[in-house]
This record gives structure tokens, C-alpha cells and sequence, in this order.
């Protein structure tokens, strides 16, 4: 996206929108656009749907046939009462501004779904040919230049959405740098990536880990952010180290017979836990040339993600395609607990602590189902369902602030959920519109300006 600066305003706030008819409030009714070529640039259009009972379905249109906006047919869909949604909008890469800017103008029409509509097998984009053109409410939502005079906005804002974008194939997963400006990329085609966030160049580093294969994702990497490093798995079950600043191979070494499919770092101490297609978890060393500390060998399928206890270390959890969530003690090879997910199989898993005191579970499956498990009475407390989407469901938590954590839900039908982690109910749903969204989390403790 660009490093410039856009802003945004309504002519209607939301009061009068409802006062005014609306079935949705829409915000912003007017974008303010800066152009820099062959730039992506982004923002958010807001919906929100205050009805108490009634269902509104929506579709977003271009005003001209001109393909300026990306994935555009993404934005259709229905909001149940009482519920938002926020959609990034994105504009191509252009070579240069159109000429007149009403180009850019979209149409967002909306129509309330007739009572009784099955909603599961709705198709949301064609849902309102079938409703009466009268009943059909047109929201007009204008884009202009900065230095339009119809600008009303008070003060411009700069962008609160980066986009990273690469051209050579899809990100299977990610992580952040705890200190640096820098994200750490899998590729489906096997390489690995570095990006920068706050430059314009924003690409650092892009390598093919296993040589001599094609389209094998890279499922695994992590910064191991005290020592300068990177590591990545393979699909032939080794594991690469890099140097940061250098990306100068340091180590290649086999770690399991199958695809490394998970690696967890430890907060303190120099361990690399990494979990496979061959069922095994392993504990390296590397302050002893990476050496093999344990074998954890008890689930009966991959192993999809591990992750350390971030409150002690000492522990770690583990969950696998056999449907079983596994806690682990790093001294021995024999689980602590095992909890029962059958017949779902697990995809992800994360730590939470949402009073600050009591540790919880988040899983994600592959029928697109969150679960939250108590670790104290080892039991399955929540079920986060209707998450839009039965291919799969990618979990993770932003703990910066460690007493209001942030529970956050995504599937490949492009929609990332905020939850609160008392209640567990959505309070924010995003739509990026940039395909699926399957190269799980990782968040940014800071921004440096």
C-alpha cells in the first residue's frame, strides 16, 4: 500500500444514516485518494448492520467497468442484526490517475433478506437480483484527490494497512520481528521471504530452501530474534539456519523423516521445538551444535503446530490432524494431558490468559471451528462456530497487553474475526479481499515513526 496518506469523510454520521432510511451504516461515504504510481492503495470501508431482527445483504459495484479495485466481487455478503464488518478496499497498481476521478465512485446496494431465507445456501452476490428494485437501498460511496475542495474531512490521517505484496506465489506462513521492522514469509512454492515494512523497496530477501523441488510450501519458519537468526523446515524434514543480516546459510541439518510443519522458539532458554508429518515432536539444542535434547512420540497422525508456554517455558502444547490437543512437559516424553477433539482434526493452537491469572486454549480445525479448553479442569469450555467457512480455521492471540488479550479467528474464505476473550463473542470481522487467508498471525508490539 502507499506510504502516503489518504482521509476520509461522511456527509451523514451514523445517527442520521439511520434516521434517514439506511439499512446500513456505511463509513467513509467519501475517500480521499493520493496517487503514487504503480502503488497499491488501501483502505477500510466500514459496515454496519443496527437492525434488531432483520438480515441485509449487500453487493459492492464500480461505477465504471475500468478494473481499478482488486477483488471488488469479494465485496457482497449479509450482515446479520447487530453485527459490522470492515472490508479493505484496494486499489491496482495504476501508471497513472484516471482523468476524471468519478471513476472511482463505487455503489454499494443493499436490500433486507426476506424472512424465512435459508442464509446457508444463499449465493451473496446474486441474493439481491432477487429482491424488488424499490426495495433496493443505493449508498454512493466518492473518491477524490486530497486536494479536491469537496474535501470535508478536518485533519488527514496516515494509513493504518500495509500491504506486502509477492508476485511469486501465496504465503502458507509468517512471522514478525520482536525488535526490527522485518516479516518473515513461507512461501506455497517453497521460498522463503523478508520484508521490510517501513520501506518502500519492501522486499529484502527471497531464497528456495529446498533445492530441486517445486511448489513444495515452506510451512515452517521462525526469527530467532537474540541470535541474529531465521529458521525454516522443508518438506524433506530439514532444518535451515540463517543469519539475519547476511542470509548467509549457517545450518542445514535432518531433523525429522517428513515435513517440518511447526517450529516454536523458547522465551529464554537456546531450544527449537519442532513438530512433523512423521508424528514426532523434536527438542534441539543450539548452544550444542543442535543437537536432539527429546523425542515426543504419542499422536497418531501430523503433528500441525506446537507452540512453548509462554508463561514457564517448561511446558508446551501440541495439536495434530489425530484430533488430540497435547500438553508437554520438555523433561519428559510422555504427554501431561491429552484432550479430545474427535472428529475434528487440528490445525493451530495458542496460550491465553484473559483475566490475567487462568490459562486457556485456542484450537482452530479443519472444519472451521475455534474451541477454547481450560487447562486447569482440561475441558473444552467454548465452541466458536459460524465462522463463514468449513475448509479450516487458523487461531492465534495478541497478548500485548496480557490483561485484555485478543482472541482472533481466520478461514480461507478471507474473513479475520476479533473476539473478546470473555465473552467470545466477534466484536470486529475483516475482509480483505486479497484472497485467502491462511498464513496464520503475528502481530507488532510497536511502530516506530
Amino acid at each position: 500500500m502507499s506510504p502516503g496518506i489518504f482521509t476520509w469523510s461522511e456527509s451523514l454520521n451514523a445517527s442520521q444514516q439511520r434516521d434517514s432510511g439506511r439499512l446500513l451504516d456505511v463509513h467513509p461515504l467519501q475517500v480521499c485518494l493520493p496517487f503514487e504510481e504503480n502503488k497499491l492503495i488501501s483502505w477500510p470501508l466500514h459496515l454496519a448492520n443496527n437492525s434488531e431482527d432483520e438480515h441485509v445483504a449487500f453487493r459492492c459495484t464500480p461505477k465504471t467497468s475500468e478494473l481499478y479495485f482488486n477483488w471488488l466481487s469479494q465485496l457482497c455478503g449479509i450482515l446479520p442484526p447487530k453485527s459490522s464488518c470492515t472490508y479493505v478496499v484496494t486499489m491496482e497498481r495504476q501508471q497513472q490517475p484516471p482523468a476524471n476521478m468519478d471513476a472511482l465512485d463505487l455503489f454499494l446496494d443493499c436490500g433486507l433478506v426476506p424472512k424465512g431465507t435459508e442464509l446457508s445456501d444463499v449465493n451473496h452476490y446474486t441474493i439481491l437480483s432477487d429482491i424488488e428494485e424499490s426495495e433496493i437501498d443505493d449508498v454512493v460511496i466518492t473518491v477524490c484527490h486530497p486536494a479536491d475542495d469537496t474535501v470535508t474531512s478536518e485533519q488527514p490521517i496516515r494509513p493504518r494497512i500495509k500491504i506486502l505484496w509477492s508476485v511469486d506465489s501465496e504465503f502458507v506462513t509468517m512471522d514478525v520481528h520482536p525488535t526490527e521492522p522485518w516479516v518473515l514469509a513461507g512461501h506455497y512454492s517453497g521460498y522463503v521471504s523478508m520484508w521490510n515494512y517501513e520501506t518502500p523497496q519492501a522486499r529484502m530477501l527471497l531464497l528456495k530452501i529446498a533445492k530441486g523441488r517445486r511448489d513444495e510450501p515452506c510451512r515452517s519458519i521462525r526469527f530467532i530474534a537474540r541470535m541474529e537468526w531465521f529458521v525454516a523446515g522443508d518438506v524433506d524434514g530439514f532444518i535451515h539456519v540463517y543469519a539475519c543480516m547476511t542470509n548467509k546459510g549457517l545450518k542445514k541439518f535432518k531433523a525429522h523423516k517428513a515435513w517440518v510443519m511447526s517450529l516454536s522458539i523458547h522465551p529464554s532458554h537456546p531450544f527449537l521445538l519442532a513438530s512433523s508429518d512423521d508424528h514426532l515432536i523434536k527438542l534441539w539444542n543450539w548452544e550444542n551444535d543442535w543437537s536432539c535434547i527429546r523425542t515426543f512420540e504419542s499422536h497418531s497422525n501430523r503433528v500441525e503446530q506446537v507452540m512453548f508456554n509462554p508463561r514457564d517455558g517448561k511446558t508446551f502444547a501440541s495439536v495434530s490432524l489425530d484430533g488430540t490437543v497435547k500438553i508437554w512437559s520438555t523433561f519428559s516424553h510422555v504427554p501431561i494431558a491429552t484432550f479430545d477433539s474427535f472428529p475434528d482434526k487440528l490445525l493451530c493452537v495458542d496460550y491465553f490468559s484473559p483475566d490475567g491469572d487462568r490459562q486457556y486454549l485456542v484450537t482452530g480445525s479443519t472444519n472451521g471451528m475455534a474451541r477454547i479448553w481450560d487447562l486447569e479442569t482440561e475441558a473444552c469450555i467454548r465452541q466458536l462456530r459460524g465462522l463463514r467457512c468449513d475448509w479450516g480455521c487458523n487461531v492465534g492471540v495478541i497478548d500485548y497487553l496480557p490483561s485484555l488479550p485478543i482472541l482472533i479467528t481466520a478461514s480461507p474464505d478471507n474473513v479475520v474475526s476479533f473476539h473478546n476473550t470473555i465473552t467470545y463473542r466477534s466484536v470486529k470481522t475483516f475482509n480483505f479481499m486479497l484472497g485467502r487467508v491462511n498464513a496464520g498471525f503475528a502481530y507488532i508490539k510497536s511502530i516506530r515513526r
